[in-house]
């Protein structure tokens, strides 16, 4: 299987309504002829032609289809994201982005679930900015499709660049772990069952476990 098609091989088995969707969509057949493993070609199909299309990522010189959501998993990331715009706008101290949007690690355009700046940060935005700088604080979601990365190149990556606070968030376990950024490591901070959860990097920010993972 081409390089190209990394990440669909899972999705095959899970909906393979969605894999036969991807295979026959045009931009996808530029990227399996013209490509192939190429991974500059790669990234500048990534981010000219597939970007704004289902839910994309640009990891190690590879593109990777994020599969779709559970509707549990889809409803606690809108709870959480909610949540927390919910605080900014009352407090103004910063904005919260969520999915689809591409954030450029340089050799890497992640997608993160939950993404926030600092307002310092966030003044610096424009309106025809089509990709967005290194976050201040990232929530993923882990299932079996997404685990992997997110415990290994984004972990890495996000400590590497700068990502001040990360959150993996598990919905069939329903708990949240979370990591502070502390002298270029990721500091492992609590893993949350039960109570409420307070983030370090956005001040005063904190929410009940049972607000996030209502249905």
């Amino acid at each position: 299987m081409s390089k190209a098609l990394k990440g669909l091989n899972v999705l095959s088995k899970h909906d393979p309504y969605m894999f036969n969707k991807i295979l026959g969509h045009k931009e996808y057949k530029i990227v399996i002829e013209k490509a192939d493993g190429d991974a500059e070609k790669l990234k500048n199909i990534f981010w000219n032609d597939l970007a704004d299309d289902y839910h994309w990522e640009f990891i190690k010189g590879e593109i990777v289809l994020r599969s779709g959501k559970s509707v549990m998993a889809a409803t606690v990331k809108q709870n959480l994201q909610m949540l927390l715009w919910g605080f900014l706008k009352k407090n103004k101290t910063g904005e919260v982005f969520g999915a689809r949007c591409v954030c450029n690690f340089d050799d890497n355009f992640f997608s993160p679930d939950i993404f926030y700046y600092e307002s310092r940060n966030a003044k610096l935005f424009y309106a025809e900015m089509n990709s967005f700088p290194i976050p201040d604080f990232i929530i993923e979601f882990n299932d079996e499709n997404t685990e992997a990365n997110n415990r290994g190149v984004k972990f890495e990556e996000y400590k590497r660049k700068g990502v001040k606070e990360y959150w993996m968030v598990n919905t069939e376990s329903k708990t949240v772990e979370q990591y502070l950024l502390t002298k270029g490591i990721f500091d492992f901070m609590g893993f949350t069952k039960s109570g409420k959860l307070k983030s370090f990097v956005v001040n005063e920010f904190e929410c009940s476990l049972e607000d996030i993972f209502e249905m």
